[in-house]
């Protein structure tokens, strides 16, 4: 039909991995971090985060992103998950 675009498929919004997991990911990256911790301890940050962590850092987001792609939910389940153990 002539005027009638074609429709373009649309990529899915991922609220979770928009909202959460990416900005999460960001700042570990822009802030850095320093391991070790005990889960308990309060995070200890460094002002420049190494070239391997922010490559392993990437890989992760990578993987949230390819598991919601195949599992869509999976990540607002784990953020979920997440939450309620972390106020055990």
């Amino acid at each position: 039909m002539e005027g009638v675009e074609p429709v373009r498929p649309v990529e899915p919004v991922i609220p979770v991995i928009d909202r959460i997991i990416h900005p999460v990911m960001n700042r570990l990256k822009s802030e850095g971090f320093e391991g070790g911790g005990s889960g308990n301890s309060p995070e200890r940050e460094v002002p420049s985060p190494d070239r391997r962590s922010n490559l392993a850092i990437e890989e992760l987001e990578r993987a949230f992103e390819l598991l919601e792609s195949s599992n869509p939910g999976f990540s607002e389940i784990f953020i979920k998950c997440l939450v309620t153990q972390l106020q055990r």
